[in-house]
């Protein structure tokens, strides 16, 4: 008995497995009862939209990478006696020169116009070609001045080692005021001033150095002997050449009438 209901129930399994299968085979068929063909706008509407979600998912990855400034800090603008200098370098002594030149946030959308517009200096160039111009003499100069100074083995006082964490102190406070006051993070206050991708140790690295460069140029100026009397005895030596001067003469004569 036990045996005929287990025939019975695998009987019934079997006819339901049927009726399953002949159900999907019905689905796949359309009214005249042939397989129904695989639309191609279907595949296309699918290809389509993997290659849309792909696409944003590239412009997002893309967008990210330059709103975070990486390519700004690795792609090299110049090299200078050896040393490699980012766009992100190039782009601070832009920004400190307009800082000291009082010039306002160069780096805003607003200032671009005026970039464009013609240096006071050289009519044929405009202000932007004007300050990376001077940018790439400054970055030449911090070369070789840096370059000499590890060369002479110049070792900070402990005086000044001081003033220059002083400063580098202060100028975070004031970071930080700037944001406080204004609403926006020290990041997008200093991406104003000198570009996308800067970082507040970047600019304070920036200081830093060139603090160190002022006080080992006053270091040589003070080991110099250039006193008035010294400049005294150098020009009456040299009194021939100093006093040479060169001219032009020019002869106009009238037209006859």
């Amino acid at each position: 008995m036990a045996k005929k209901e287990s025939n019975e129930s695998t009987e019934w399994k079997a006819q339901v497995e049927r009726a399953e299968r002949k159900a999907r085979i019905a689905r796949m068929k359309g009214s005249q009862g042939k397989k129904k063909k695989i639309g191609s706008h279907r595949i296309w509407k699918k290809v389509l939209l993997i290659t849309t979600v792909c696409l944003l998912v590239i412009l997002l990855a893309g967008w990210l990478v330059i709103r975070s400034g990486i390519v700004v800090r690795k792609v090299s603008a110049l090299t200078v006696n050896g040393r490699q200098f980012s766009a992100s370098d190039l782009n601070l002594s832009i920004g400190n020169m307009a800082v000291n030149a009082q010039l306002g946030l160069i780096f805003t959308d607003e200032f671009q116009e005026t970039l464009m517009s013609p240096s006071p200096y050289a009519p044929d160039q405009t202000l932007r070609d004007l300050l990376i111009e001077s940018a790439v003499s400054q970055l030449e100069y911090f070369a070789a001045a840096s370059a000499d100074m590890v060369k002479a083995g110049f070792k900070l006082t402990d005086e000044q080692d001081k003033e220059i964490k002083a400063a580098l102190d202060a100028y975070e406070n004031q970071m930080l005021q700037l944001s406080e006051q204004s609403g926006r993070s020290v990041t997008s206050i200093l991406e104003m001033y000198y570009g996308p991708g800067t970082r507040l140790k970047a600019v304070q690295s920036n200081m830093e150095e060139n603090m160190k460069i002022s006080y080992y140029m006053n270091s040589i100026r003070e080991a110099a002997d250039v006193s008035d009397e010294k400049v005294a005895a150098y020009y009456d030596e040299h009194r021939e050449d100093y006093d040479l001067f060169s001219y032009y003469l020019y002869d106009f004569k009238p037209e006859d009438s």
